[in-house]
């Protein structure tokens, strides 16, 4: 049977600096209690706290190594730190005991995309991006990939499920923007240092993912 790991977190409104007061309030009453630790850890990644959100996921994850929820917390803020190899090593860990949890699936290929490696990403995220109960962002990152990719039609097409007209255009001129922004896909780039295939045949090949 399959657990419920959403921990049911306390609904706090105020500012996120009263949130993190209230949940630090609730974590020094029960300490061994991880739902207040989990609050504390959300609050400084959306307060880009990276190294106090680090710290209170590596700590989530000692404590219940097994949670799929710690492990995408923790992969995310690998991820915003620039160590995305770390990351990808946590989402993979937590898919092989959890591969029913989409999020990691999609958070570890946004984490291959942000490592500039998209031909990757676009073959981790076909395995969950067209089924139906698919989380939108799966598919958004897989748009982002075959863009990165060079395929501008395939992206665009991915985008039309979810987005209207003037949503898909912008996606895809932020996607163009970022392309440019990282270069040649990793993946390419170190295939033609090798010699494995010829430079021009890599060039090609960003067109289309196989």
């Amino acid at each position: 049977m399959r657990r419920n790991w959403v921990w049911p977190i306390p609904c706090i409104r105020p500012a996120t600096s009263n949130a993190r007061v209230l949940y630090a309030r609730t974590a020094a009453a029960a300490p061994s209690n991880p739902r207040s630790k989990l609050g504390l850890a959300r609050v400084a990644l959306r307060q880009r706290q990276l190294d106090d959100a680090s710290a209170l996921y590596r700590s989530l994850a000692a404590q219940l190594p097994d949670n799929p929820v710690t492990a995408e917390g923790l992969g995310t803020v690998l991820d915003l730190q620039g160590r995305h190899d770390e990351a990808q090593a946590v989402y993979r860990a937590a898919l092989r005991a959890h591969p029913e949890v989409q999020g990691l699936t999609t958070d570890l290929g946004l984490s291959l995309i942000l490592a500039n490696k998209p031909r990757e990403a676009a073959n981790v995220l076909l395995e969950i991006a067209g089924l139906a109960n698919a989380p939108p962002q799966a598919r958004q990152n897989l748009a982002l990939a075959y863009a990165l990719l060079g395929n501008r039609s395939a992206a665009k097409q991915i985008l039309q499920a979810d987005l209207p007209p003037a949503s898909v255009e912008d996606n895809l001129r932020f996607y163009e923007t970022f392309r440019t922004k990282l270069g040649p896909p990793t993946e390419a780039a170190a295939a033609a240092r090798l010699g494995a295939v010829p430079a021009e045949r890599v060039a090609r090949d960003t067109e289309t993912v196989k």
